[in-house]
């Protein structure tokens, strides 16, 4: 959510200097993300498989940092560098509120089946 506030924020900006007030919002959530995903990878990982694990995690944020700018260069030359920000700001939203949305619906479908049993 962090991230998609900071796409919001950078794509609404008129100025340089608010540019400077935005982004490290966006640094931060960046930086909160690499941080939990590693310690989750390495949490769930068995001992003996962590170094690999850290290898193949290595390896996919590379190959996302290579491969969007050629995925997503079609998008940023139709909407324009500051709209494709409020779109992914946006599309992020949507994509977490759906994860959202699912993780509710299975709750409540465990509790419900809870109080049944009662």
């Amino acid at each position: 959510m962090i991230i998609a506030i900071g796409f919001i924020l950078i794509g609404n900006i008129s100025s340089i200097n608010y540019f400077f007030l935005t982004s490290p919002i966006l640094g931060f959530g960046g930086g909160i993300l690499i941080a939990n995903m590693t310690a989750w990878m390495l949490s769930v990982a068995h001992h003996t498989k962590r170094i690999k694990s850290s290898s193949y995690l290595t390896s996919a944020l590379y190959m996302g940092q290579f491969s969007s700018p050629l995925l997503f260069h079609p998008m940023v030359e139709y909407f324009g560098v500051q709209d494709f920000f409020i779109v992914s700001g946006v599309g992020l939203f949507i994509i977490i509120a759906v994860f959202i949305v699912k993780h509710w619906m299975k709750i409540d479908v465990k509790l419900s089946s809870f109080k049944k049993q009662d």
